[in-house]
């Protein structure tokens, strides 16, 4: 049962129930449920979540006192995507009285960014021409993943950054560039916390970012990050795994 994607599911579907004023429930929302996306996806039959995030070292048997060689040695690396968080673990190591050292921390975050980079999605440019003094060009996203992409905790978004640039290498246009403060510029959302940018399937101006990410809204319909108020998602265009 060990290497069954269901044992995952015992922690990672998870349904947070919404709160009103009275402190009574009205609303849930699914909060994640990277199990039921990896299990209405052509993975279902091919990869389970620890072939991923648990890959094995074949030909290196191990064994114990009086015990059998095992031909798959499982890495205990739980590869993800927040190498945000081991840094901070690792940065405030003496504070939170973290067992690892520096190092190994920092080869951990380096091995998520490396997931991140060459396992997770990929971005393709189907088709680019010039009509009449404009470039028109079709971007293509893949998800290489086996679950939604982001997946799991709702605050996680991914983003396109284009940018357009002339002969010189001087830049004529971009989109979903990074403010020195990691803001995303043009997100709505980080100017606003009550808004948020809408899905778009054509990117016009500077101002437009296509961000695949959920948004939450409470009872009243007003965007919410609180996982006790929120009741639905206004917005859920992240994307989805081969198959579903």
């Amino acid at each position: 049962h060990i290497k069954k994607s269901e044992l995952c599911a015992s922690c990672h579907t998870l349904i947070t129930s919404a709160l009103g004023p009275d402190g009574k429930v009205v609303g849930s929302l699914p909060e994640q449920m990277p199990y039921q996306e990896w299990l209405h996806s052509d993975y279902k039959e091919s990869k389970s979540c620890q072939s991923c995030h648990m890959p094995s070292v074949k030909d290196t048997p191990i064994t114990r006192v009086l015990g059998g060689a095992r031909e798959e040695l499982a890495k205990h690396v739980f590869v993800g995507g927040n190498f945000f968080m081991q840094r901070v673990l690792s940065k405030y190591r003496v504070q939170m009285e973290v067992p690892a050292m520096p190092s190994e921390m920092e080869a951990a975050a380096m091995r998520t960014i490396a997931h991140l980079q060459n396992e997770t999605a990929k971005v393709s440019i189907a088709s680019a021409e010039v009509r009449g003094g404009r470039l028109e060009a079709e971007l293509a996203v893949e998800n290489l993943s086996g679950h939604k992409f982001p997946t799991a905790y709702p605050s996680r978004r991914s983003w396109l950054h284009v940018t357009v640039r002339d002969r010189n290498g001087a830049a004529v246009f971009e989109s979903g560039a990074i403010e020195p403060s990691g803001l995303i510029k043009g997100n709505d959302n980080d100017a606003d916390p009550l808004k948020y940018e809408p899905h778009y399937t054509q990117i016009t101006s500077p101002d437009q970012v296509q961000i695949y990410e959920g948004i939450m809204v409470d009872m009243n319909g007003k965007v919410t990050t609180g996982l006790l108020n929120a009741v639905r998602y206004e917005k859920d265009n992240r994307t989805l795994p081969k198959g579903f």
